[in-house]
C-alpha cells in the first residue's frame, strides 16, 4: 500500500514538474512575442514619423519653390489691437510684387462679412514692388461661444448659426495688377478676425443639458480667458415662452482661487422648467461692465 502511495506521490510531482517546465515555456515565448510586437509597433511608429516628416519638407519645399515662381508673394496682415477704439479698426497689408511694369495699377480688393460686393483701394508703393493699404472696418467686438447641447436637434442648429456667425466676421481679400489691357489677380484669402474679440473677451463654453424626456434642462458655463483684466464677473439665463420672457434666473458662480485669478471661471444653473415654444437666451455680465446675450435654445 505505501509503495503505491510512494508511486502516486513521484507521478504527482514528476506531472507538476513538468507542467512547471511547460508554463515556464510558455511565458518566455509570450514575453518574447510581447517583445516582438513591441519592437513592430516602435518600428512603425519611426516609419510613420519619418514619412510624415518627409513629407513636410516635400511640402516646405514645394511652397517655397511655387513662391519663389509665382509674379506675387505672400501677403501679410496686421491688426493692431492696441488701437481698437469704438469698435472701429484698421487692418494694415503688405506684399510684393515681382513682376512690375512702369505704369502697372495694383488694387487691393476685399469684403467684410457676409457681402460678396468688393471695395477697391489703390496700393500705394513703399519701395521699389513692395505695396501696402491700410483697410478700416467696424468690427464688434465680442467673446467666442461655444454651446454645446446635449438635446436631440439642437447640435445641428447650433452648428449652423457657429458657420453663420463666423461668416459675419471673415475678410476676403486680393491683389489684381492691370497694364496693357492684362489683369493679373492673386488668389482668394481668407481671415477670420473673431479671433479680435476673443483676445479681449476670452471664450464662453456652453454645455446644457436639454433632452425631452426630462421636465427640466441644466446649464453649465465656463469663461476661458485671454485677458488677465477682463473676466465674466455674473451670469443670467432669461427663458422665454412664446416671445414673452417668463423669467431670468442668474447662475451660481464657483469661487475663485486667490492664488489662480486667471484660471477659468464657471457657472452652473440646474434644474431649469422647460415650456412648449420655449426660447432661451444667456446672458453674461463683464467686471468692466460690458454685457452680451446669445441665444442657445
Amino acid at each position: 500500500m505505501n509503495k503505491n502511495i510512494n508511486f502516486f506521490k513521484i507521478i504527482v510531482i514528476i506531472v507538476l514538474v513538468i507542467s512547471l517546465a511547460i508554463n515556464f515555456t510558455l511565458m518566455s515565448k509570450i514575453n518574447g512575442l510581447e517583445n516582438q510586437v513591441n519592437y513592430l509597433a516602435d518600428s512603425q511608429y519611426q516609419i510613420t514619423d519619418n514619412i510624415s516628416n518627409q513629407t513636410n519638407n516635400i511640402n516646405h519645399i514645394l511652397n517655397d519653390f511655387k513662391e519663389e515662381q509665382s509674379w506675387i508673394s505672400a501677403i501679410t496682415m496686421d491688426i493692431n489691437t492696441d488701437e481698437l477704439k469704438d469698435e472701429k479698426t484698421k487692418a494694415s497689408f503688405q506684399w510684393q510684387v515681382k513682376e512690375l511694369h512702369e505704369d502697372a495699377e495694383v488694387i487691393f480688393h476685399y469684403a467684410f462679412g457676409n457681402t460678396e460686393t468688393y471695395e477697391d483701394i489703390p496700393a500705394e508703393q513703399a519701395e521699389t514692388g513692395i505695396f501696402n493699404v491700410q483697410v478700416p472696418f467696424d468690427l464688434d467686438l465680442e467673446p467666442q461661444w461655444e454651446i454645446m447641447s446635449y438635446g436631440e436637434e439642437q447640435e445641428w442648429i447650433i452648428e449652423e448659426k457657429k458657420i453663420a456667425e463666423s461668416r459675419a466676421v471673415e475678410l476676403k481679400y486680393y491683389v489684381s495688377v492691370s497694364s496693357n489691357d492684362i489683369v493679373k489677380s492673386s488668389a482668394l484669402h481668407r481671415e477670420n478676425l473673431g479671433y479680435v474679440g476673443t483676445g479681449q473677451y476670452g471664450i464662453i463654453h456652453v454645455d446644457m443639458d436639454n433632452r425631452k424626456h426630462d421636465e427640466t434642462l441644466s446649464v453649465s458655463v465656463t469663461n476661458h480667458r485671454t485677458n488677465p483684466v477682463i473676466r465674466v464677473e455674473e451670469a443670467y439665463l432669461l427663458v422665454y415662452q412664446n416671445e414673452a420672457q417668463v423669467s431670468e434666473e442668474k447662475l451660481e458662480s464657483e469661487p475663485e482661487e486667490e492664488e489662480h485669478p486667471n484660471r477659468p471661471r464657471h457657472f452652473h444653473l440646474t434644474e431649469v422648467e422647460q415650456y412648449e415654444d420655449m426660447r432661451v437666451v444667456l446672458k453674461v455680465v463683464y467686471n468692466n461692465g460690458d454685457t452680451f446675450e446669445r441665444e442657445i435654445y
